[in-house]
């Protein structure tokens, strides 16, 4: 007996079909896919591109590379780029600003594969996401690893790692370290309050920044102790 066909399962669709299905699904997704050929030309980019950069799919494959990379992450963008198409099979995940259509820059991550040597592809498949809120995440619990939360100046351990940075230096500049407290801090905290206080180191170091230079660095190492290279 032949086989029948399974009533219960959908039948697998054409081209046609299938491409209107994979058009449907990029409208949905927050990833943008973009196929470039040999010769560097867009092949193809999903319709996603709209809500992610806000470029049609027509104004995105008239970029420049220049255009829509921030020139700081341009030079490794073109290095890897180099990188990647000269091993087939090869792959690559990156990190860089790119410009939306609104002039905006957002941090986006493009995962891409070299896909030139296969059967019906020919090509460098790249997808590519915003991960902007990530990368201010990062950004932010970096600067809280390093800088006072109150004053925003170095923390202990940031001035520490800066002081033996500049002591290591094959050629050791001249380096003067000045410490710096308050006299009568504690009876401001315990008569008027831990606000009150928190105001007074507040504009102390605003006071200490507008007669320093751009160069010293100032850090807080303690409650109202600051040290100042």
């Amino acid at each position: 007996m032949a086989p029948q066909p399974d009533e219960t399962r959908p039948a697998a669709p054409g081209d046609d079909e299938s491409l209107l299905w994979y058009t449907a699904l990029h409208h949905l997704i927050d990833e943008v896919v973009f196929i470039h050929r040999e010769d560097r030309s867009i092949a193809f980019v999903s319709p996603s591109v709209e809500t992610v950069l806000g470029y049609t799919q027509d104004e995105f494959t008239r970029l420049s590379t220049p255009e829509l990379i921030h020139p700081d992450d341009l030079p490794e963008a073109v290095e890897t780029a180099v990188r990647l198409r000269a091993e087939p099979g090869c792959s690559y995940r990156s990190t860089l600003r790119i410009r939306r259509a609104d002039g905006r820059w957002i941090w986006v991550e493009i995962v891409g594969q070299n896909l030139l040597e296969e059967p019906g592809v020919h090509g460098v498949i790249q997808t590519l996401r915003d991960v902007s809120e990530r990368r201010a995440l990062e950004q932010r619990l970096v600067r809280q690893a390093h800088h006072d939360a109150l004053t925003g100046l170095a923390n202990r351990r940031s001035f520490i790692e800066t002081l033996e940075g500049l002591l290591a230096a094959d050629t050791v500049p001249p380096v003067g370290v000045v410490y710096l407290d308050l006299d009568r801090f504690k009876p401001v905290n315990d008569t008027l309050g831990h606000a009150a206080g928190d105001e007074v180191l507040q504009r102390f170091v605003r006071l200490v920044e507008a007669h320093v230079r751009e160069r010293d660095v100032l850090g807080r190492v303690g409650g109202d102790e600051f040290l100042l290279i």
